[in-house]
């Protein structure tokens, strides 16, 4: 009898390691409720699509998520949030296209993307646009570029903190066309408002930001920093399409968990998730925000996150940009 025991536990162990090994989640994850972190302020494009995949997995799956914003410290701060959490599953991060900016550009160089995390998917691709008070004296990307040319140094232009994809992405269009811009970091809700008031003459922001501003002829319209015009605004030219030379600026979002979380714990995540952002409604409701649903394999969100970290340090080494104290200067 003692041996049946024994024979039976040796079988249970083994059929309980099968399972483990076919990707099987363990039985108590999610033991507590998920925690999505979101780098930045509410209101912005990457926090109204996570609060939504909260939803949907709730409803789903009857799983607890809550969204937390940790804005501050060009993304560091959230990002520490997840690689200073137990490797279990439970935290998840909302990975920005900027974070791979961020970390060619500050130093101490804040994190390593490829060694700290573990992507899950790309989730949205969003478009930038370069915008202007309604009161200026241009009314195209091409007016404004010989506007700026005239007046040296006196315009300005907003961007969501120093180092960001905006930033960068103002920053590429200042060298490509040649005109000199003073660059006013924000982080947040205060940059719409400040350009819709006139304290700003010009600012990059993402479509879903401002097409309601612009629609209601609140704001103008210059050019798509990317190489396809948006959905949303199908009016605005791209910056090609002004007669100025192409810029590749287009912003991306995903979610990804920290390095070292167990492969099955991992697998259901993107599972889940994947199949919420697949779902109808969510990309529907992703599209009348102003963003393009996307949905990758992890390799190839990693390997979309290597191309983007190769791309900008190859920048970097051109010296046409140079980095101090964390910010992306222009060489001059």
């Amino acid at each position: 009898m003692k041996r049946f025991i024994l024979k039976l536990c040796a079988g249970l162990a083994f059929l309980a390691a099968a399972a483990h090994a076919q990707g099987q989640t363990p039985p108590s994850f999610p033991s507590k409720a998920l925690r999505v972190i979101v780098p930045s302020g509410a209101g912005l494009t990457n926090d109204i699509w996570c609060r939504l995949l909260a939803q949907k997995l709730n409803e789903r799956l009857g799983w607890a998520v809550v969204v937390e914003n940790r804005p501050g410290g060009n993304y560091v701060i959230g990002y520490q949030v997840m690689t200073n959490s137990p490797a279990d599953g439970h935290t998840v991060l909302s990975v920005l296209s900027s974070m791979p900016v961020v970390q060619n550009t500050m130093r101490p160089q804040p994190f390593d993307m490829l060694r700290d995390m573990m992507p899950i998917t790309r989730a949205v691709n969003v478009q930038l646009i370069l915008v202007a008070n309604n009161e200026q004296p241009f009314r195209t990307a091409a007016e404004l570029v010989k506007y700026a040319k005239a007046n040296p140094g006196k315009m300005s232009y907003g961007a969501l903190n120093v180092g960001s994809l905006t930033h960068l992405a103002g920053e590429l269009f200042k060298l490509v066309v040649g005109i000199d811009m003073v660059n006013v970091a924000y982080n947040g809700e205060a940059l719409v408002l400040d350009t819709l008031s006139g304290r700003l003459q010009a600012a990059v922001l993402t479509t879903s930001s401002t097409a309601s501003h612009i629609q209601s002829g609140r704001l103008r319209g210059l050019a798509i920093l990317g190489p396809s015009r948006s959905p949303i605004l199908p009016s605005v030219p791209t910056v090609a399409e002004a007669g100025l030379p192409a810029i590749d600026a287009d912003g991306w979002q995903g979610l990804a968990v920290r390095a070292g979380t167990p492969q099955p714990i991992f697998d259901r995540l993107t599972r889940e998730m994947t199949a919420v952002i697949q779902s109808e409604d969510f990309q529907a409701r992703l599209r009348a925000q102003g963003a393009l649903p996307v949905s990758e394999t992890p390799e190839q969100f990693r390997q979309k996150i290597e191309s983007d970290l190769n791309s900008w340090a190859r920048l970097v080494a051109s010296g046409k940009v140079q980095v101090l104290e964390g910010q992306f200067h222009e060489v001059p």
